[in-house]
């Protein structure tokens, strides 16, 4: 029946989107689920989510990287078998699946557990994965209408909402500013690599030992700078903070430069940022945080617009050899991003 078809593209939909987080991975790998043939015929199954026409559900499109990877023996492997791998508690797969249903983002409007969930976690350890995931609210079925596909960036309604007022900007708006960046300012410079909120979030709060599944495919050992929006969330799996901030790597200065626009406010994140890519980065020499001197907000809405800013002002200082210590942009600037973001979608969605 429809109905029927309608609930199992909502169950696929959400499964496959949880293949976004990482420990949840871990939690199939220890549960034995990689072992069983009929699972990993299911994962090829799950294949036709690369297809434009499904693809564009997705929130989470870093969950095709992971599906693409699982396809490998070696990799399912290698995951079952790491040293460094701890046992996944089965409460992850109750909070992750309360992370989906709700459409929640890994960095934005913080929220909770209701008391309903709460209740239910007692009952999700022995529930098979494809039962696990629950049938979509009727919230759910309220589809954020995609207005922009830009690279790895994707651009909902509600994204574009947040540039009508001052509004605190959203993972989405930083992570299609840092594509922006890469793709069409600073385009053909290869020594220049934009990590997105999404991913710096991984690479913060996930297992040391996952480092190179992120950081391995974007070359990082190999690039002059690296810029990392860094958000103050100490969660993997709901959602939070209240402050962005840039952290840029130099190669030539073996320096990690913090742009705050409220000095000193992130520097507890920058720093666990800093410790666990030095420890990927070179195990035998690391690079030093430093405080840069950079603009100061004068609200508590435009630390996302100046993180934008600091990382375009940063990338020219960069491209011309100039000192990175100090960065600083006209507060005007940031008054009038969210006018540039949004003419800048606009013009790019025609």
């Amino acid at each position: 029946t429809e109905d029927t078809k309608k609930l199992r593209f909502q169950v696929e939909l959400e499964f496959v989107q949880c293949l976004a987080n990482p420990n949840y991975v871990n939690f199939l790998a220890q549960r034995g689920y990689f072992k069983e043939k009929t699972f990993i015929n299911y994962l090829k199954y799950l294949l036709y989510w690369k297809e434009p026409e499904y693809a564009k559900f997705l929130k989470y499109p870093m969950c095709l990287y992971y599906l693409d990877l699982l396809q490998y023996e070696s990799f399912r492997k290698e995951i079952i078998n790491a040293q460094c791998c701890k046992f996944i508690d089965d409460q992850m797969l109750l909070h992750w699946q309360h992370y989906t249903r709700k459409r929640m983002k890994f960095i934005g409007i913080s929220g909770l557990l209701s008391e309903e969930d709460s209740d239910s976690s007692s009952s999700a350890s022995d529930t098979p994965v494809s039962q696990a995931l629950s049938e979509p609210s009727a919230t759910s079925n309220m589809p954020d209408k995609i207005i922009l596909r830009f690279y790895d960036s994707i651009i909902h309604e509600s994204d574009l909402k947040l540039l009508e007022g001052r509004n605190w900007l959203n993972d989405s708006l930083i992570s299609f500013w840092f594509e922006h960046l890469h793709h069409n300012v600073f385009y053909g410079r290869s020594d220049l690599l934009f990590i997105s909120p999404e991913v710096t979030q991984l690479i913060k709060m996930g297992d040391q030992c996952e480092l190179p599944l992120f950081l391995d495919p974007l070359n990082a050992r190999y690039r002059r700078y690296i810029f990392l929006p860094v958000n103050n969330n100490s969660s993997l799996v709901s959602s939070g903070g209240s402050h962005w901030s840039l952290l840029v790597y130099s190669k030539y200065d073996q320096k990690w430069f913090h742009y705050d626009s409220q000095k000193g406010s992130n520097y507890r994140d920058a720093r666990s940022l800093v410790y666990r890519i030095n420890s990927y980065m070179n195990r035998y020499s690391s690079a030093t945080l430093e405080d840069a001197e950079c603009s100061q907000q004068d609200n508590s809405y435009d630390c996302g617009a100046f993180v934008m800013l600091h990382a375009q002002k940063v990338a020219e200082n960069a491209t011309k050899s100039l000192d990175l210590g100090t960065c600083l942009v006209q507060r005007s600037e940031a008054y009038k991003m969210r006018e540039v973001i949004f003419d800048l979608i606009n013009r790019l969605k025609r």
